[in-house]
C-alpha cells in the first residue's frame, strides 16, 4: 500500500472516529419503551412510551443509551431507536465528503499532467521549428554555392577563349574535386523532437552538389584532353 493511500485510510478512520464519538442529542424510539417511575427513591410503577417519540440522549454506553423521557430516565438499546440510523447516515456523509476531496485531488492532478504534456508540446513543436529554420538557411547555402558552381562552368563554356587553356581546365577539374569533397561531408542530419534524422531537402541539395560537380570535371577534363592534343 502506497503512502497516499495510508495517509487516506487514516484520515478517514479519524473521521469516523469523530463521527461515532459525537453525541446525539435526541433519538427517536422504534419501539414502545417503558420507563421507570421512581417515588422516595423507589420505584412504583413503569410508564410505556410509544413508538415515534423523541427521547433525549444523556449518554452512549456500547450498545445501549441512556435517555430521558420528561423527568423520567432509562437504558434502552440502541437498536430500539433510529441511533444506528442516524450514525449510518452521518457515516455516508463523511465518505460522500471524503470521495468528493479524492475526486478534487485526482483532477488537479490530471490539470498537472495535461499542463505538463501542453508544456513539453510547445517545446517539441519550438524545436521543430528551430530545425525547420536551420534547415532552410542549410538549403539556401547550398543553392547559393551551386549555383556560384553552374555560373562558373557557364562561363568557362560561352567563353571558348577561356577555356582554350590547358591551366583552366586543370582550374575546373579542381573545382569539380571540391565540390566531390563536398559531397561526402555534406551533413543532412537534423534534430527534430529530440531525435535525429536526414531531412530531405538537404539530400536533395547534396545530389545537385554532386550532379555539378561532375559537370565541372567533366568540363576540365576536356579541355585538357583537347589541349594536351595540340
Amino acid at each position: 500500500m502506497t503512502l497516499p493511500k495510508l495517509l487516506h485510510l487514516f484520515a478517514l478512520c479519524i473521521a469516523l472516529t469523530a463521527t461515532f464519538a459525537a453525541p446525539l442529542d435526541s433519538v427517536v424510539l422504534t419501539e414502545s419503551t417503558r420507563f421507570p417511575v421512581f417515588v422516595g427513591g423507589k420505584q412504583s410503577g413503569d410508564v410505556t412510551v410509544p413508538q415515534g417519540t423523541t427521547v433525549k440522549v444523556i449518554s452512549a454506553e456500547g450498545d445501549q443509551l441512556r435517555v430521558q423521557y420528561r423527568d423520567m430516565t432509562a437504558i434502552v438499546p440502541a437498536s430500539r431507536t433510529n441511533f444506528l440510523a442516524l450514525q449510518s447516515a452521518e457515516l455516508a456523509r463523511v465518505e460522500a465528503e471524503d470521495r468528493q476531496r479524492r475526486e478534487a485531488e485526482i483532477a488537479a492532478r490530471n490539470e498537472q499532467s495535461r499542463q505538463a504534456r501542453l508544456l513539453k508540446e510547445r517545446e517539441e513543436q519550438a524545436e521543430a521549428e528551430a530545425a525547420t529554420r536551420e534547415t532552410n538557411e542549410r538549403r539556401a547555402a547550398s543553392a547559393a554555392a551551386v549555383g556560384v558552381v553552374l555560373v562558373f562552368a557557364l562561363v568557362g563554356v560561352v567563353i571558348p577563349a577561356l577555356l582554350a587553356a590547358k591551366r583552366m581546365g586543370l582550374v575546373f577539374i579542381l573545382g569539380g574535386a571540391v565540390g566531390f569533397y563536398r559531397f561526402w561531408t555534406y551533413d543532412t542530419a537534423v534534430r527534430a523532437a529530440g531525435e535525429t534524422v536526414h531531412n530531405l531537402g538537404l539530400l536533395q541539395n547534396r545530389a545537385m552538389g554532386l550532379v555539378a560537380a561532375l559537370f565541372v570535371w567533366a568540363i576540365g577534363v576536356l579541355i585538357v584532353y583537347f589541349n594536351s592534343k595540340d
